[in-house]
């Protein structure tokens, strides 16, 4: 019988120190676990924020200023600050008001990350097909290059065979979007910075110097989609292009 208690002590105790032993890698485990799951959601939410900032430009002649405010409104719902601006009164139910204010102040935050950590590169007509399939406008008392949007069967018919592809390529807009997500998960955020240190990319690259500036480890997330436009095309001014 002794022998046995201390057998069991034995095991006890090795029990005790192989936990003590796996706890660091367990540890390490759930928390890579929440940060991908994080990266994953708010990847999926860059793809959706990036199709409505796509609509915006396309609804609103290719204006930069739309497409970035539509996607800093669609990412401020992944900002875990957002809730914590809400002065919860448990007695009575949040106002629609009060989210209302908390997303904007998300979203505001939001624009000025896409300024710091992100790129959103917008192409659309060339200089040499606005000037081919454009026209002159004045527009807030300044004379531009404009691709209309109005009429697209009527126009088609005016212009040549061999250069209707290249005006349908004309009338699309498309959006890159390069967003540094910040890793915030201890431990978790230490790996993958390491881990991203190995990533050539240029989009990878371009959230390791601005890693260096804000000194916050990013991870990049990317997303690319184009479509027609629904609007007249507003390009450079006419003098930029003589």
């Amino acid at each position: 019988m002794p022998q046995s208690s201390v057998q069991r002590g034995r095991q006890t105790g090795m029990v005790m120190v192989e936990s003590l032993l796996a706890l660091p890698v367990i540890v390490l485990f759930a928390c890579l676990w929440v940060q991908i799951v994080w990266l994953f959601w708010a990847g999926q939410t860059l793809a959706v924020g990036s199709s409505y900032a796509l609509r915006a430009g396309v609804l609103h002649q290719g204006e930069r200023q739309a497409i970035e405010r539509t996607l800093a409104a669609a990412m401020a719902t992944i900002d875990p600050t957002t809730l914590a601006n809400l002065d919860f009164d448990f007695s009575k139910a949040p106002k629609p008001a009060d989210f209302q204010k908390t997303h904007v102040i998300a979203a505001a935050r939001q624009q000025l990350h896409v300024k710091v950590a992100g790129r959103i590169a917008i192409r659309h007509a060339t200089p040499a097909q606005f000037k081919k399939f454009g026209e002159q406008r004045r527009i807030h008392g300044e004379w531009r290059w404009v691709i209309p949007n109005d009429h697209l069967d009527a126009r088609a018919q005016t212009i040549e065979r061999s250069e209707q592809q290249d005006w349908l390529a004309a009338q699309q807009l498309e959006i890159e979007v390069w967003w540094c997500f910040p890793l915030q998960v201890p431990l978790a955020a230490q790996v993958l910075a390491a881990w991203s240190e190995w990533q050539l990319s240029a989009a990878q690259q371009f959230c390791r110097t601005r890693t260096a500036m804000t000194d916050t480890p990013y991870w990049v997330l990317t997303h690319h989609i184009r479509g027609p436009m629904l609007s007249d095309l507003v390009g450079p001014p006419v003098t930029d292009l003589f």
